[in-house]
């Protein structure tokens, strides 16, 4: 079967050799020198078996040759979800219309790359959105709202302490102070002498100390404060007694702060006395003490060996706060 002639390229008609010469025709020799001639007819595109396209039509801007299984089509690029297409003369723009950056906005968030690959999230998340609005602690920090929308960090305290609050609601550590005191020297007065009763001895004792002179318990944190205190009362006298004792604060009685008790004639007894008092820094307080008839003293005993019992002091004081001021 002869071969269909291939219309689409534009060679010469005459037969490649002259029949007198044997050599090639004129026409022949002209196209070899110029095979720029070759040209492809618009009307019957070359097919994509041949090498061709298959069309027979130019492209617009943008258009592509697609392949569909057997052929090609041409077509464009179709925006998409986040993605903009824009053709041009032999051009085509290929954006991103969807996130182009990121803002974590009010909540402390930010982005590590804010307009290209894997958005990682950093920042710290604010109290508003659920956070904290801190990225570290201490070891012993304690959490707490300083606003209605911000949280801040109260430092572990330097010693044991407990948690405090003010009427503002700001919390803070309060380091208890306490002490225990006692005197083992006998204390006498004439009758209806005042007198403040005085103390030798520290038991133990922190933020709180035997001041100048040695009837001064001294307070140096301000709080709200426990105090008892026990008073080895002594009659070695044929005539009762009546003893009196209060609490002084800086100087100042204390309203509705005196006991009284009556000390029988060669006697002795225990005057016992508690108070709730608010001290500021550096506030101080006394007892102090009278007898009715110049006879019952603060006295003192001393330890037994057999049986076997310790001394026992003249006062005894104990002091502790657990309520802030």
């Amino acid at each position: 079967m002869a071969t269909a002639p291939n219309n689409n390229i534009n060679i010469p008609q005459s037969p490649f050799l002259n029949a007198l010469t044997g050599r090639p025709n004129q026409e022949w020799l002209l196209w070899l020198m110029n095979p720029n001639l070759i040209t492809l007819t618009i009307g019957s595109a070359l097919s994509p078996s041949s090498g061709g396209t298959g069309l027979p039509t130019n492209p617009a801007n943008g258009q592509l040759l697609i392949g569909n299984g057997t052929a090609y089509v041409l077509n464009t690029l179709n925006n998409s979800s986040g993605i903009s297409i824009a053709n041009g003369s032999g051009t085509i723009s290929i954006g991103n219309t969807g996130v182009l950056s990121f803002n974590g906005g009010t909540t402390g968030l930010t982005p590590t790359l804010a307009t290209a690959g894997a958005i990682t999230l950093g920042g710290i998340l604010v109290a508003t959105h659920g956070g904290t609005g801190h990225g570290s602690y201490a070891i012993g920090d304690t959490l707490y709202a300083n606003s209605i929308t911000t949280l801040a960090t109260l430092p572990k305290p330097a010693s044991p302490a407990f948690l405090t609050m003010n009427g503002g609601g700001t919390p803070s550590w309060k380091i208890p102070s306490y002490g225990a005191f006692f005197d083992t020297t006998t204390q006498a007065v004439a009758a209806n002498t005042r007198a403040a009763i005085t103390f030798n001895s520290t038991q133990i004792s922190s933020g709180i100390s035997i001041g100048a002179p040695t009837s001064r318990i001294v307070v140096s944190s301000p709080g709200t404060y426990n105090i008892q205190i026990d008073i080895e009362l002594v009659n070695p006298t044929v005539t009762l007694d009546n003893v009196i004792a209060w609490m002084a604060i800086n100087g100042t009685d204390v309203a509705n702060s005196a006991s009284q008790i009556n000390v029988l004639a060669n006697n002795h007894i225990v005057l016992s006395m508690s108070f709730m008092q608010t001290f500021g820094a550096g506030d101080y307080f006394e007892i102090f003490w009278l007898n009715t008839g110049g006879n019952a003293t603060v006295g003192t005993f001393a330890a037994s060996g057999a049986p076997v019992y310790p001394a026992t002091p003249s006062i005894k004081l104990t002091i502790s706060n657990n309520i802030s001021a």
